[in-house]
Protein backbone atom coordinates (compact mmCIF):
# COMPACT_ATOMS: atom_id res chain seq x y z
CA UNK A 1 0.00 0.00 0.00
CA UNK A 2 1.39 3.57 -1.13
CA UNK A 3 1.12 6.37 1.32
CA UNK A 4 3.22 8.98 -0.37
CA UNK A 5 1.18 11.42 -1.80
CA UNK A 6 2.56 14.07 -4.36
CA UNK A 7 2.95 17.84 -3.01
CA UNK A 8 0.61 20.46 -4.80
CA UNK A 9 2.40 23.31 -2.70
CA UNK A 10 5.24 25.09 -2.98
CA UNK A 11 6.37 27.48 -0.17
CA UNK A 12 9.26 29.59 -1.44
CA UNK A 13 12.16 29.03 0.73
CA UNK A 14 12.48 32.62 2.58
CA UNK A 15 8.80 33.77 1.13
CA UNK A 16 10.72 35.22 -1.94
CA UNK A 17 9.77 34.19 -4.98
CA UNK A 18 8.48 36.01 -8.53
CA UNK A 19 7.17 35.20 -11.85
CA UNK A 20 9.80 32.54 -12.67
CA UNK A 21 8.84 30.61 -9.49
CA UNK A 22 5.72 30.53 -10.32
CA UNK A 23 6.30 29.30 -13.75
CA UNK A 24 8.64 26.25 -12.56
CA UNK A 25 6.49 25.20 -9.90
CA UNK A 26 3.64 25.16 -12.05
CA UNK A 27 6.03 22.67 -14.01
CA UNK A 28 6.89 20.43 -11.19
CA UNK A 29 2.96 20.06 -10.79
CA UNK A 30 2.34 22.40 -7.84
CA UNK A 31 -1.27 23.93 -8.28
CA UNK A 32 -0.56 27.07 -5.32
CA UNK A 33 2.56 28.85 -4.20
CA UNK A 34 1.87 29.19 -0.29
CA UNK A 35 3.18 31.55 1.70
CA UNK A 36 2.27 32.40 5.60
CA UNK A 37 0.90 35.38 7.39
CA UNK A 38 2.07 34.18 10.89
CA UNK A 39 5.08 32.03 12.51
CA UNK A 40 5.45 30.16 15.62
CA UNK A 41 9.46 30.38 16.69
CA UNK A 42 10.86 29.86 20.05
CA UNK A 43 7.48 29.16 21.51
CA UNK A 44 6.22 32.79 20.29
CA UNK A 45 4.08 33.58 17.98
CA UNK A 46 5.23 36.37 15.05
CA UNK A 47 2.21 37.98 12.92
CA UNK A 48 3.10 40.01 9.91
CA UNK A 49 -0.03 42.34 9.43
CA UNK A 50 -1.67 42.05 12.99
CA UNK A 51 -1.26 40.58 16.47
CA UNK A 52 -3.73 37.71 16.38
CA UNK A 53 -4.52 35.12 14.29
CA UNK A 54 -7.29 35.37 11.56
CA UNK A 55 -9.75 33.12 9.30
CA UNK A 56 -7.42 31.94 6.62
CA UNK A 57 -4.16 32.83 7.92
CA UNK A 58 -1.30 30.21 7.80
CA UNK A 59 0.93 29.36 10.16
CA UNK A 60 4.83 28.83 9.27
CA UNK A 61 6.16 26.16 11.77
CA UNK A 62 9.31 23.77 11.41
CA UNK A 63 10.47 20.70 12.80
CA UNK A 64 13.21 21.89 15.07
CA UNK A 65 13.93 20.77 19.01
CA UNK A 66 11.96 23.36 20.12
CA UNK A 67 8.72 22.67 17.75
CA UNK A 68 6.64 21.31 21.18
CA UNK A 69 6.61 24.74 22.53
CA UNK A 70 5.98 26.45 18.82
CA UNK A 71 2.82 23.73 18.63
CA UNK A 72 1.74 24.97 21.63
CA UNK A 73 1.80 28.76 21.19
CA UNK A 74 -0.12 28.27 17.97
CA UNK A 75 -2.75 26.25 19.82
CA UNK A 76 -3.26 28.93 22.37
CA UNK A 77 -3.39 31.42 19.87
CA UNK A 78 -5.75 29.35 18.44
CA UNK A 79 -7.83 28.78 20.97
CA UNK A 80 -7.44 32.48 22.19
CA UNK A 81 -9.08 33.75 18.15
CA UNK A 82 -11.49 31.18 18.37
CA UNK A 83 -10.32 29.23 15.12
CA UNK A 84 -9.51 25.78 14.05
CA UNK A 85 -7.38 24.16 12.04
CA UNK A 86 -8.10 22.84 8.11
CA UNK A 87 -6.33 21.38 5.60
CA UNK A 88 -5.41 23.59 2.50
CA UNK A 89 -6.95 20.94 0.02
CA UNK A 90 -10.14 21.64 1.60
CA UNK A 91 -9.63 25.43 0.01
CA UNK A 92 -8.62 24.90 -3.49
Amino acid sequence: QNFVRRPIFFRPPGGSYNSATMVAAGECGMRAVVTWTAEAKNGVMYYQDDTKLKPGDIVLMHLRPEFAADLQAFINAQNAAGLKTDFLENWM
